[in-house]
């Protein structure tokens, strides 16, 4: 059964109607998904590679994990969900540290894939040793890597076409990463 999603306006509130994820996106729907940014011990943020099958830039890196509110699902409820579906990684809830609000758009595929989103941006510091823990899902992911701050913005500038783009996300990122 295809998830369904809830439907937001333009300003982010709720519409009361609620639709298939592929419906969603090929009319261009508003709707909610979570991000969730990794950090270590270390201050590296782990990225992951999109699977090659994803219908949506695949084989690029992306956030930690990430992925849409399913209807009826609270967003700390989805991002709880898609840390251990994508990574592995069976966390409370109350780890996750709400940052902020994001929203993008973007079409992809020549137009059959039209993402309007509001993502909630979360962050989960791992403590000593769990990162060991991450073990990614090969049918959701190409593989994992760790990324220093430095590292990821330089890599960023240099080779921006293997990364999915957060453009408005990624700078407020690194400065809560680095506690600027």
């Amino acid at each position: 059964m295809e998830e369904l999603f809830e439907i937001l306006d333009a300003s982010g509130t709720k519409t009361g109607q609620t639709l298939p994820r592929s419906q969603v996106h090929r009319e261009g729907q508003w709707h909610r998904s979570v991000h969730i940014w990794v950090v270590d011990e270390w201050g590296r943020m782990l990225l992951q590679q999109r699977a090659f099958s994803k219908d949506s830039n695949p084989g690029l890196w992306d956030i930690s994990a990430a992925g849409h509110i399913s209807a009826g699902q609270n967003s700390r409820e989805a991002a709880v969900r898609e840390l251990e579906e994508e990574i592995g990684l069976h966390v409370n809830p109350e780890r996750l540290q709400f940052l902020f609000e994001d929203q993008d758009q973007c079409i992809l595929q020549g137009g059959k894939f039209i993402d309007h989103e509001f993502h909630d941006i979360y962050l989960l510091r791992l403590n000593p040793g769990e990162s060991r823990l991450v073990k990614p899902d090969p049918g959701e992911l190409a593989g994992v890597r760790w990324f220093t701050p430095e590292i990821f913005l330089d890599e960023l500038q240099t080779t921006p076409e293997c990364f999915v783009r957060h453009d408005h996300e990624y700078p407020r990122i690194i400065q809560i990463i680095l506690g600027e």
